[in-house]
């Protein structure tokens, strides 16, 4: 074994143990998945399931699910209230406008969210509508960028933990403690805050650094919320009994008489227009936990596979001439051999066995005790005359008793041979 081949063992080695670790540490707790991935049917632990189930208990009615056309929805509902959780709702233009709408009609609007949509926070602040009217403005320096990708007003820091207070009179200033879990290790987390100028916003909660996490925003005769840690609003929080007060709080922002929860918003405009290109297999795969395990479990595979199996195990092998067929000149080679020697007789022997062998190749005769029989079906068959057929027979019978045969002899017998295999069918 080359040194070449043993460091690729170890290198491989190295590689699949490294892999095998991860697997274990990533997927090998309780079958969970430390994702946030805000579902409302999941039961993870960054799902929201039991966070749904508080709410309908909270309301005594379940939320109506928004899955189709967020402005259509606001449009015909009766609920007065609009929550959506989640990474970031990817409002339009026109989805802004109509949610503003239906807030001004005083209803209520949640957005928890880790990032706010320009779209919607540039017709909040001052952008000239009925609706910026109310609300201060917005500086530019503080973070606002006119993108689709970036973020609204916010800004983070990252820490263990986190911990809330809510502002509203008559509220005791209870301490809510959240720390974010991966397993069983409390890891470090990036909690946001809004970094705007707040005068003239009312402030519903803050930080221990005294950072804005909620705003209370009156537009037109409702109210709309922002809350800019979605996360703590998730399952692994819900199902804490300690959490329950903090739930009830949030809760407390919506009126009763139903919920309109946002599933829609959280869909790519492309992709809510049938744009094939979000819909392809591999983006879907790569959006699930699972699959997209499997994903680069096979693409791993396919390198270990190219790293060992891809390498040639031997030399290179040369290639071998052909071979050529020469038994045509062995045949000739022997035959004048016995010519040379005066052998007749054994030529005739051997043009005899080859004339038989043709026929019970080609007709499936053989020669017997009955030889007009023979000769019968032979002609038959080969539409030779039964006159030449008999001339072959009995000329070899006349050599069977002789030591020896004249040139002329043999000659003549292979011409009566070569006519038969000429004139056959």
């Amino acid at each position: 074994m080359n040194r070449g081949t043993v460091i690729a063992i170890v290198v491989g080695v190295t590689i699949a143990t490294g892999f095998v670790i991860w697997m274990v540490r990533n997927f090998n707790s309780h079958n969970y998945f430390w994702y946030e991935t805000y579902r409302p049917s999941s039961d993870q632990p960054y799902g929201l399931s039991y966070t749904v189930d508080l709410l309908e208990h909270f309301q005594d009615e379940k939320p109506e699910w928004i899955r189709k056309d967020l402005i259509t929805a606001l449009e015909q509902t009766q609920a007065p209230n609009y929550l959506f959780i989640g990474e970031k709702p990817l409002y339009t233009d026109e989805m802004a406008d109509a949610l503003i709408a239906y807030i001004s009609k005083g209803n209520h609007a949640m957005i928890a969210a880790n990032e706010f949509p320009v779209t919607l926070m540039g017709k909040l602040f001052n952008d000239g509508t009925e609706a910026g009217n109310v609300l201060p403005p917005f500086n530019e320096a503080d973070g606002f960028q006119d993108t689709n990708a970036g973020t609204a007003i916010l800004n983070s820091y990252h820490d263990k933990y986190f911990d809330l207070y809510f502002r509203y009179p008559g509220l005791p200033k209870d301490r809510f403690r959240f720390s974010y879990r991966v397993r069983d290790q409390k890891e470090s987390h990036s909690w946001r805050y809004f970094q705007t100028d707040t005068g003239g916003l009312q402030v519903a909660a803050h930080d221990d650094r005294h950072y804005p996490s909620m705003l209370d925003l009156t537009i037109g005769n409702g109210h709309l919320y922002l809350f800019c840690n979605p996360v703590l609003l998730t399952n692994i929080y819900a199902v804490d009994s300690n959490k329950i007060p903090f739930f009830n709080i949030m809760f407390s922002h919506l009126e009763q008489g139903g919920t309109l929860l946002d599933e829609y918003s959280k869909i790519p405009p492309s992709q809510q227009a049938g744009d094939p290109e979000f819909n392809s297999p591999l983006r879907f795969i790569l959006s699930q936990p699972s699959l997209r395990s499997a994903w680069y479990m096979l693409l791993a595979g396919a390198f270990l596979f190219v790293l060992f199996r891809g390498r040639r195990e031997q030399q290179v092998i040369p290639l071998a001439e052909p071979n050529v067929n020469r038994s045509l000149e062995f045949a000739m080679t022997v035959g004048r051999m016995h010519y040379l020697r005066g052998d007749h007789l054994h030529l005739v022997q051997q043009q005899m066995r080859l004339w038989r062998s043709f026929v019970k190749d080609k007709y499936q005769l053989v020669a017997g005790e009955d030889q007009e029989l023979f000769i019968s079906k032979l002609s038959m068959k080969s539409q030779v005359p039964e006159s030449a057929i008999r001339d072959i027979l009995d000329t070899y019978k006349s050599f069977k008793d002789r030591l020896s045969l004249k040139e002329k002899e043999m000659t003549d017998f292979y011409t009566k041979t070569r006519t038969f295999y000429k004139s056959c069918q």
